[in-house]
């Protein structure tokens, strides 16, 4: 469902003098006087060389109501008055989208009340860049975060960059639901996080140092550019992450993650893409490359574990056996219930041949070894030649397990991938190496196969 958030800048809160310091409990009330909420979660934005500290409130269904914040009566320093301070009125959000408002040090008194004025800083705070550079060690496990919340997190538009760079630092870390985007329109956020820390290393696993659910692993907190212990759902937006260290993935979840709409690409030494749960495919275009680990992993532990829908996915792993471009334990456990499209690349943990149960369209698993290289454009087509998906890697990749699964595939039919060394220009969507709706057509055979 939509869902919106609104905050009120740290730095205007107080007014100056003794008013600074009677911001510490603040309230959000409905303009009849209703208490709505106590707000206690925060969140720095940056607009240049700006920063300013914001309470979030979460709306849940958005609401146009009137609002106003308030606070505890404070004593003035001066008359040692006793005055009932709040800000200004405000229309909520009427569009799932988040609000930012300063209150600023001006005030008018009527009696025992004192309003402080309030403005609208949406605008100057949409676009906004979060760094943390300060990093933990085996002695000091305290891991940067640039964007932390102990409950529930909606990412729902603007442009956020977060970068970090200490050890076992997290871009966004969520201990409730993490949404990205919005489910009524697809529209979302643009995320840009990159994370080049290491893990902190620690002699025996103690819990997390970032709080929730323990520890990474029994080796220590290693750096994620997303991690959060409830679900993830990604309904639109763009996401580019990057990460570069032992441990680092991209997008973790605790529980399970839906991918709904939205064009996104991680470049991760570790998993791309992992769940505790299942990992759901079900709109957008993904592309997730790992140089360390698998491309997609989800440790679900049953069938639907990764499930293709009607998204795009194309993941792979240049690491080699066993890492894998899609990992759920066992490929018969990857579901296929729509028309959507996955190609995988990368190793493999069995040798055995696989079957889905019930796929909705043809696929195949091929366990030949092949060598795709970089600088080539790799064309899926049916046996009359049509294209049905063009895919290219970003580094050499040695498979001995491809996915292959597209719309129109149908069983028992026969399919081929041919390359060549010119880049589609016609597609639909060119999407780093990903090109849908093209018509090229590959020179050199590579293989063929049979659909099941």
């Amino acid at each position: 469902m939509p869902r919106s958030s609104l905050g009120g800048g740290g730095g205007g809160f107080g007014g100056g003098g003794s008013g600074s310091q009677a911001w510490g409990n603040v309230y959000l009330y409905t303009s009849s006087g209703t208490k709505v909420a106590q707000l206690t979660s925060t969140v720095t934005l940056r607009s240049g060389n700006a920063s300013k500290t914001f309470y979030v409130y979460d709306f849940g269904q958005a609401d146009s109501g009137t609002y106003y914040f308030a606070s505890d009566n404070y004593q003035s320093m001066g008359s040692r008055q006793t005055f009932s301070i709040r800000s200004g009125t405000f229309t909520g959000p009427s569009n799932g989208s988040p609000y930012f408002y300063v209150i600023s040090s001006s005030y008018s008194t009527s009696g025992s009340t004192r309003t402080y004025s309030i403005s609208d800083q949406t605008s100057t705070y949409s676009s906004y860049t979060i760094s943390s550079t300060s990093g933990g060690s085996s002695s000091e496990t305290v891991a940067p975060t640039c964007l932390k919340t102990d409950g529930n997190l909606s990412l729902l538009r603007g442009t956020l960059t977060l970068s970090t760079t200490g050890s076992g630092a997290k871009g966004v870390k969520c201990d409730g639901q993490l949404t990205i985007g919005n489910e009524a329109d697809g529209t979302g956020p643009q995320l840009t996080i990159t994370t080049t820390g290491s893990r902190i290393s620690t002699s025996s696993s103690t819990g997390n140092p970032m709080g929730g659910m323990g520890g990474d692993d029994s080796s220590g907190t290693a750096a994620k550019a997303i991690k959060a212990l409830g679900n993830a759902y990604v309904w639109g937006g763009t996401m580019e992450i990057s990460t570069s260290q032992d441990g680092a993935e991209g997008l973790e979840s605790k529980q399970a993650i839906y991918i709904e709409g939205g064009q996104h690409y991680l470049k991760c030494y570790d998993d791309c893409v992992n769940a505790s749960g299942c990992i759901y495919f079900e709109g957008g275009v993904m592309v997730c490359y790992s140089n360390g680990n698998d491309g997609v992993d989800s440790n679900a532990g049953k069938k639907g574990g990764i499930t293709i829908g009607d998204g795009a996915l194309f993941a792979y792993s240049t690491k080699g056996s066993p890492e894998e471009g899609a990992d759920c334990d066992t490929p018969s456990n990857i579901q296929i219930t729509g028309t959507g499209i996955a190609i995988t690349a990368g190793g493999r943990q069995s040798t055995s041949s696989a079957t889905i149960s019930n796929a909705a369209q043809g696929y195949a698993f091929v366990t030949s070894s092949v060598s795709y290289q970089a600088g080539r454009f790799y064309t899926l087509a049916d046996s009359s030649g049509n294209n049905l998906v063009t895919f290219s890697f970003n580094a050499s990749c040695s498979s001995s397990l491809s996915l292959f699964t597209a719309t129109g595939m149908t069983s028992g039919s026969t399919y081929t991938i041919k390359y060549s060394t010119t880049e589609p220009t016609d597609a639909t969507t060119a999407f780093h190496g990903l090109y849908l709706g093209s018509s090229a057509t590959g020179t050199s055979s590579v293989l063929s196969f049979t659909a099941k």
